[in-house]
């Protein structure tokens, strides 16, 4: 891997183009042969660049909403301190950018979608914490570039905090994070007037706090669970796919996103062994979620409604942030509604006396929010900033689409497909190849001959290749998911 390493930097650099590579966050990959020169444990397989030829710059990577300091129950992580370690540690040493997010995509935020201004604020606590670190020791970064899957569903305020910060984090002392996003905010704002523009970004700090609290910490009436794992927001609306539930039922300890109580567990019946009561606990914060999320978008539209709007190009980007937050109080809805019901399948009721027409309601509030979300995309798709089929189409052909996905970014979105299709057991809810994704263009005989060489070598057997080789990609992906079936039983 080293030496891969070094020669790519060796090869561009021959060319005059600087090179740098992405060190992840996941977690739970160590290198015993490379003690890590901090402490001289095994060094993190993410962070073995720091062996490699200086011209090679690293780019401490870190994933989602989340900031350094949030609990971060993802890819095997508890938070992200030691991704800010590592930058400042290694700062001045070889060229050093820092690599958040500003949208992950993968069934987690913009392709279900959800409206997730927090992205903003993270960057900006982000940039102020490493400013304050680097000056403290005389140190300097190169850069601050970020990872983005797209503008549409008002992401490109997220985007555009991002790309302000990296020049300007507003490091003042007088200053918290959500005020130096406040200040960042204004040149985004100012060309529609100081009053509505005083009164969004007003409530965009309202907007981000309460997705704070309750999306990333779990808080509810204030209080905070002693471990946010399971009783985090996000985990509860961030859609749902294949991969992202074979990762929780396999016990991965790099799961991709928050795992979180599945609907089906709370289905499965009374004796299961749960690991805390849904009504006590999960309960009110679906509940407060639905309640903050609608009362921030009705503040919304108050705000808007109220107002004089300086022509039809600053309208389409109110809609669209109208749009966007309905769609995130719609989804809160939803999951409520949903988790209610399965929570009641077998008789157990919350507190109080609740009929069965109480389940229907429940029931019928899901839905109502999924018919209402499914008018809202169509609404929008009609206002992209690029053709519908560039971003949301299914690619019939290998080369169509930029990525090893066979569909747009926002196909999932046009289809509600991570919302819509969660209760199907996850071998039918498969939208890709994963070897094509993880491989891209790989030549399949080329793959197994590689595969073939190393069992060869390392197991000293001899294995046919022309078994594999003459299968269809069908076929392929059919005993993938006959594999996959074993891992859970199909629904009632």
């Amino acid at each position: 891997m080293l030496s891969w390493m070094n020669l790519s930097t060796s090869i561009a650099a021959q060319y005059g183009i600087d090179f740098a590579i992405k060190c992840h966050c996941s977690k739970g990959q160590a290198c015993p042969d490379y003690p890590d020169p901090r402490t001289g444990q095994p060094i993190d397989f993410n962070f073995l660049p720091v062996f490699s030829d200086p011209r090679l710059g690293l780019m401490p990577h870190t994933v989602q909403m989340y900031s350094f300091d949030d609990p971060a129950p993802t890819y095997g992580n508890v938070n992200f301190d030691y991704m800010f370690n590592f930058t400042v540690d290694f700062a001045g040493t070889r060229p050093v950018f820092y690599h958040p997010e500003s949208a992950y995509w993968v069934s987690y935020d913009i392709n279900v979608p959800l409206f997730l201004p927090i992205y903003a604020l993270s960057r900006v606590h982000d940039a102020r914490k490493l400013l304050t670190a680097l000056d403290a020791s005389g140190k300097s970064i190169q850069g601050h570039i970020t990872f983005d899957s797209g503008y549409e569903w008002g992401y490109w305020l997220n985007a555009a905090v991002a790309a302000r910060v990296a020049w300007d984090p507003h490091g003042e002392p007088s200053l918290d994070d959500a005020q130096a996003l406040a200040v960042t905010l204004q040149p985004l704002f100012a060309p529609l007037g100081s009053k509505l523009a005083s009164a969004l970004i007003d409530w965009l700090v309202r907007v981000v706090n309460a997705q704070r609290d309750l999306l990333v910490l779990g808080r509810v009436n204030g209080t905070a669970p002693a471990d946010p794992n399971l009783l985090n927001g996000q985990a509860y609306l961030q859609g749902d796919d294949t991969w992202a539930e074979i990762e929780q039922l396999s016990g991965s300890r790099i799961d991709s996103q928050p795992q979180k109580l599945r609907l089906l567990q709370l289905i499965s019946g009374k004796d299961a062994k749960l690991p805390f009561d849904y009504w006590t606990k999960l309960r009110p914060l679906l509940a407060e979620m639905e309640d903050t999320f609608n009362t921030l978008h009705t503040e919304y539209k108050q705000i808007v409604g109220a107002a004089s709007v300086p022509g039809p190009s600053a309208q389409s980007y109110l809609d669209e942030l109208g749009d966007a937050m309905e769609m995130l109080a719609l989804r809160a809805t939803q999951v409520h509604g949903l988790y209610d019901f399965a929570a009641s399948t077998h008789g157990e009721r919350p507190p109080g006396n609740v009929t069965k027409g109480w389940r229907a309601a429940r029931l019928s509030a899901a839905e109502y929010a999924l018919n209402h979300a499914v008018g809202i995309v169509a609404r929008r798709e009609g206002a992209y900033r690029v053709p519908l089929n560039r971003v949301a189409g299914w690619h019939t052909k290998r080369d169509e689409g930029p990525t090893a996905y066979p569909f747009g970014y926002l196909w999932q979105t046009h289809s509600l497909f991570p919302v819509v299709f969660s209760w199907l057991h996850f071998s039918f809810r498969n939208v890709f190849d994963p070897i094509n994704v993880a491989l891209a263009k790989v030549c399949w005989t080329t793959l197994w001959g590689c595969c073939t060489t190393c069992f060869q070598r390392y197991q000293g057997s001899a294995l046919s290749t022309t078994a594999c080789t003459r299968h269809t990609r069908s076929q392929r992906i059919l005993a993938l998911e006959a594999s996959a079936l074993e891992f859970k039983s199909f629904p009632p």
